[in-house]
């Protein structure tokens, strides 16, 4: 999670969004005190890692997660920003990645069927509270991250190529069946032609 005070801006990092490197772009242009770099540990916030417990890397903590580490007025006063990507090329982004344990909660040693039956969290899960309610103001989709780029007048970096053969991801229409029902959410996300909430 990276606030940018020059920007009054929170950006999430929702794992297997593009929006690490969008955020690695912040603090290189921003770098200083301008932009804070949130990577907080379990003895920094307690109460948020109890929160979700199997989260274990803060760069990807929910917007939930973050409020509790932030100061108030910066949650207030800051617009809060957050991605969401194609499902099937979300799921198969996080099954290809390392370090999914950490991130998400579940490990992707098992095959590609089985990773998508034991996936819970979508990227929405990142972006809303324990209720389901959304809390960041604007939600962008990983297609629209080059005009984000533009717009921020950023150089783009790529980061996280997930190591994993594509092949070992393939769609077929049982996991299609089940990312229809699982993350029904970023599919209507998806019908928004603007790309935005």
């Amino acid at each position: 999670m990276y606030i940018v005070h020059t920007l009054k801006s929170i950006f999430v990092e929702v794992p297997g969004t593009g929006s690490g490197s969008l955020t690695e772009s912040m603090a290189q242009k921003y770098r200083g005190k301008d932009c804070e770099i949130f990577h907080v540990n379990k003895n920094e916030s307690a109460a948020a890692f109890k929160l979700h417990p199997e989260i274990t890397m803060g760069k990807h903590f929910t917007i939930e997660q973050i409020k509790m580490c932030i100061p108030e007025k910066h949650w207030e006063e800051y617009k809060k920003i957050g991605f969401v990507r194609e499902p099937y090329d979300w799921a198969k982004s996080i099954y290809r990645k390392n370090g999914t344990k950490g991130s998400i909660g579940i490990d992707n040693s098992d095959d590609f069927l089985d990773f998508v039956i034991k996936l819970e969290k979508t990227p929405y899960f990142w972006l809303t509270d324990r209720n389901g309610k959304v809390l960041v103001d604007t939600i962008y989709r990983t297609e629209d991250i080059e005009d984000i780029f533009k717009k921020y007048q950023l150089s783009p970096v790529h980061l996280n190529k997930s190591p994993r053969p594509n092949h070992l991801a393939e769609l077929t229409s049982e996991i299609e069946a089940i990312l229809k029902e699982k993350f029904a959410r970023e599919y209507k996300h998806y019908e928004n032609v603007d790309g935005a909430t």
